[in-house]
């Protein structure tokens, strides 16, 4: 018999195969230079959220019930490109956006990122032509096999 956190662990495997999927088709849509098929794709990047739109209702229905009661502030499922650089080293390392909030941002990476580093952010959303750029501090991170690692980054105010 499954678990609460066995069907979490599921849901959020589908929803990254998701978003990646997400990702991979926003990149060719900006690429594509043939109307038809720039079309073709926009309508398949179109049907993959709303499958991950399915998924947070999952999330939010049944798994997550009670979680955003706990939150400072609420998020908002937004996905895009982010730019990190590292303010101690100034790696520069590239990302996902996730969802977003007043106070922080989730991002997914493929490269490893550590507790308590701080960023320069730049925040570029599907659904919005003007990127965010803004300081913050990783505050956590989870890694996932093979797949590199997500966490939050709470927003600095200067």
């Amino acid at each position: 018999m499954f678990t609460n956190n066995d069907y979490k662990e599921y849901f959020e495997q589908i929803a990254r195969v998701e978003r990646a999927m997400i990702y991979d088709l926003q990149d060719l849509v900006l690429i594509m230079k043939d109307g038809k098929n720039k079309k073709i794709l926009e309508n398949i990047t179109d049907d993959e959220v709303r499958h991950y739109s399915y998924i947070l209702k999952i999330f939010n229905s049944f798994l997550f019930e009670n979680v955003s009661e706990k939150r400072q502030h609420v998020r908002t499922h937004s996905l895009g490109r982010v730019v990190l650089e590292n303010i101690k080293n100034k790696d520069i390392i590239k990302g996902h956006c996730v969802d977003i909030s007043d106070g922080g941002v989730r991002i997914e990476t493929d490269k490893k990122i550590d507790v308590n580093d701080k960023f320069n952010l730049e925040i570029g959303l599907y659904n919005n032509s003007d990127k965010i750029k803004c300081l913050g501090r990783l505050v956590w991170v989870k890694e996932i096999e093979n797949e590199g690692c997500i966490g939050g980054i709470e927003f600095i105010k200067k």
